[in-house]
């Protein structure tokens, strides 16, 4: 099935976007990339996590937001989909560029959600009016399987590498680390991973540490028609104590 996607995606960007078929990995051409426009980028994932109902992740970034005046979103049909809150948003820091910020709304969703464009009309305080579009694909990506350290595992050893089952689909991974003796304050996040196992850097856990982490797989990486990820799934709330 996944094959069959894959060639789906390729084919419908060289016709959609007048490009040559891409690897699932490729990076965007920004020319003719339609989650990138004037004010910024705008994204659609279609979410499956172990602890609640599928949703979307909508998102749109940008460093333009004290421009920005309201920003919409629609369903394939035309429908609305959500509006942004232009007040919650998470900071990103860039060295020698302006500050972005990344505005994000998390909608539920059913599996039979329609394929197709997804758009966002980005309204700014000028009354100029933008509108970008993202490519979502449903999919249930499967949950990470046969993790080691198993969920709620006790005092053993400090593990150097934290694995799991291939997820079918997934071609990258990030794991994220709590340590919750502090509170659940996020100790560890990995880079993009293409292997389903991370080797954890010498002192990250300690003796005697007790630990939550999740993995979060997902389908491709910033995509000419996909955008940063179509589809994903992530098993939060895993935990261990390592022996003294």
């Amino acid at each position: 099935m996944f094959t069959r996607y894959l060639k789906f995606v390729a084919a419908l960007a060289a016709i959609c976007l007048n490009v040559q078929p891409a690897s699932a990995d490729s990076k965007p051409d920004r020319s003719t990339d339609t989650h990138y426009i004037e004010p910024g980028f705008f994204d659609v994932h279609y979410c499956h996590w172990n602890d609640r109902p599928n949703f979307f992740l909508i998102l749109f970034s940008t460093a333009k937001y004290s421009d920005v005046d309201r920003i919409e979103t629609f369903f394939p049909d035309g429908k609305a989909l959500a509006n942004l809150d232009l007040d919650k948003y998470m900071v990103i820091k860039r060295k020698d560029k302006p500050n972005k910020r990344v505005f994000m709304v998390r909608i539920p969703a059913q599996d039979d959600a329609p394929n197709g464009w997804y758009t966002a009309k980005v309204t700014m305080k000028n009354g100029s009016v933008f509108h970008a579009k993202d490519f979502v694909y449903i999919i249930n990506m499967e949950l990470a399987q046969n993790i080691s350290p198993p969920n709620n595992a006790e005092n053993i050893p400090v593990p150097k590498r934290l694995s799991w089952d291939p997820v079918p689909g997934a071609m990258h991974y990030k794991v994220y680390i709590k340590d919750m003796w502090s509170d659940g304050k996020q100790i560890f996040t990995s880079r993009l991973l293409s292997k389903p196992y991370v080797d954890l850097p010498e002192g990250v856990l300690k003796k005697g540490g007790w630990y939550q982490w999740s993995i979060h797989a997902r389908d491709v990486n910033e995509h000419v028609l996909l955008g940063d990820f179509n589809h994903g799934s992530n098993v939060v709330g895993l935990q261990f104590t390592t022996a003294e």
